[in-house]
Formats: structure tokens, sequence, C-alpha cells
């Protein structure tokens, strides 16, 4: 088969077909141009239409001088906080989407802050390694006293690479709901080489709440879910990959007998005392029997406790499988 001489999409090959009749013409060139774009655009795999918005992004930079307007590193704010009032503020509840999605991101070093609100509908991103316990090629959210982040409710909400410690006996991460919630490579921690810390994440009423490939340290409870009010509920949670160490009372515990617990998976942790002895690996004493444990390590006094029907493939004490 011959190779057609003339190109199709030119304009000259369409005015020798139509003639110089202008709307012919023009209709013409229109129909030839959009068919080849809509050719393009299925070679390429590209969506026909414009492009999606850039995500809306802020930054935070303790070292500047002063706050800035939080669009650049350039004009960074000087506080987290500072970045979470302004996400917030961009909130239409009346809206679809009711938020544009922001990504706030945290250039390194030990903040001293004391949360008291997080950001909805956004993502908040730590640079550097969260792992980094002196805060020093990392983020660390750390206050001088209390709780590091204490908070009625966070909504639709992704933190990653974050750090957070406490000095003292408290809580590490407090929000009382939590509703579409993920926490992802980041540390929960107490004062080194004690169980002074009270929880490291703590919750009472919460759906869809994941928590992967962190690290829970120098506690009493790694992440607890506790029954406070009527209607409290622990649904859709993942708790997957996560590392638990130098914990004195319970890795992961939830409860309270009117606790609702649903189709919640516990999966594929170390949990261990460390330099403390572990009392319960995973404790449940909501009295449903509806989460999944499975393919977990666990080095406890008592490995699993109040879970019997939804359990398997767990390494127990270092010999035996359960």
């Amino acid at each position: 088969m011959k190779r057609p001489t003339a190109d199709v999409t030119s304009n000259n090959y369409i005015r020798d077909i139509v003639g110089n009749k202008s709307d012919t013409y023009r209709g013409a060139v229109a129909t030839s141009r959009s068919l080849m774009s809509y050719i393009k655009s299925l070679v390429l795999n590209q969506p026909v239409g414009p492009p999606a918005p850039d995500r809306v992004r802020m930054y935070v930079n303790k070292l500047m001088s002063a706050s800035g307007v939080g669009t650049s590193w350039d004009t960074a704010y000087k506080t987290i906080a500072e970045a979470i009032t302004a996400a917030n503020a961009t909130i239409d509840w009346g809206a679809s989407p009711w938020a544009p999605g922001i990504e706030i991101h945290i250039a390194l070093g030990s903040y001293a802050e004391a949360l008291t609100s997080l950001p909805y509908g956004c993502t908040m991103i730590g640079h550097g390694d969260a792992w980094d316990a002196d805060g020093e090629n990392g983020v660390r959210i750390k206050p001088a006293s209390g709780v590091a982040v204490d908070v009625n409710s966070m909504i639709n909400t992704k933190i990653k690479n974050i750090n957070f410690e406490v000095v003292g006996a408290t809580k590490v991460f407090d929000a009382a709901i939590m509703n579409n919630v993920l926490f992802e490579h980041c540390r929960f921690a107490g004062p080194p080489e004690a169980t002074t810390a009270t929880v490291g994440l703590y919750t009472t009423d919460s759906v869809m709440v994941t928590v992967r490939d962190c690290r829970f340290e120098y506690l009493d409870c790694g992440i607890e879910c506790l029954y406070d009010s009527s209607g409290d509920i622990m649904v859709r949670w993942l708790i997957d990959r996560n590392f638990f160490t130098w914990i004195s009372e319970a890795g992961i515990r939830f409860g309270g007998t009117d606790l609702l617990v649903r189709a919640s998976h516990i999966f594929q942790n170390m949990i261990h005392g460390g330099g403390e002895t572990l009392a319960v690996g995973i404790d449940d004493n909501s009295g449903d029997e509806s989460c999944g444990v499975f393919g977990n390590y666990i080095n406890a006094t008592d490995d699993i406790q109040g879970v019997s029907t939804n359990v398997g493939g767990n390494y127990i004490g270092g010999s035996s499988i359960e």
C-alpha cells in the first residue's frame, strides 16, 4: 500500500477538497484538528480536556526570620500551626470537594509546638527522616510540656513522615474522633528508655484509619482506642507493618464492652517490650470479636488477649505460631 502523499491534517489539503468557502473550510479544519487531538490523546494515554490543576502546597520552615505567606520555601510560615489555620480557612463545607487537597510541607527541624487543631482534607508531609529521634535530619513535633497533638477531631487527613514526641506522663497524639485518616512512616515516642508517656496514638471514635510503617517507642501503650460515649466505634481500621518497642502495658489496646469493632485488621506488626517487660501484645477488651489479627510477631507475657476467632499466623514469643 502506498503512503499518502498529502498531509490530511494540513490546511492546504482541506482547502483543495472543500474549496475556499469560509464556513465549510473552517468547519473542516476544526473537525480535523479535533479528531487528531482525540487520536493523539488515545495514543499517548492522556485524558481529553484540560489538565487537572496542580495540588495546592503550603510550606513551613522554623528557621524563617518571620512568617511569610506560605506559598514557597522562600515565603514559608514559621510555625506548623499557622499553616494549619491557613489550610482550614480554604474549606467550603457547601462545595464538592469541600477542600482543595492542600499539602503542607514541613522543613527539617524540631518544632516545639503543642498542636490543638489539625487540617481537614489535607496532607501534612515532613521532610527528611521521621525516625531520626533527635529531629536533626527530620521533622519532630515536641512541645516543652503536654501533648504533642490534642484535638477533638481529624477528618480526611493524611500525616506522613513526622516524629511526635512528649517529655512527660501524657499521651503523645490524642484525637478523639478520626475519620478517613492515614498515618504513614511516623514516630510516636515518650522520654527515652522509660515508659513515662501513657499512649502513643489515642482515639475514642474512629472510622477508616490506617496506621502503616510507624514506630511506637517508650510508652505504656502504643495504640489505644477506648469507648468513651454512646455510639463510639472502631470500624475499618488497618494497622500494618508497624514497630512497637520499649512498651510496658500493651502494644495495641481497644475496648470498653460497648465499643463497636467492625472490619478491622492488625497485620504484620512487630510488638515487644524492648527494654521493658510487655504485659500484653494485643489487648481486645471490647467483647466484639470482629478484629482480624494475622501475621504479627509478638513477644509479651500475654500475647493476644480477648481475640480468639479471627486469629492466624502470629509468631508468639519467638517460638510458636498461633
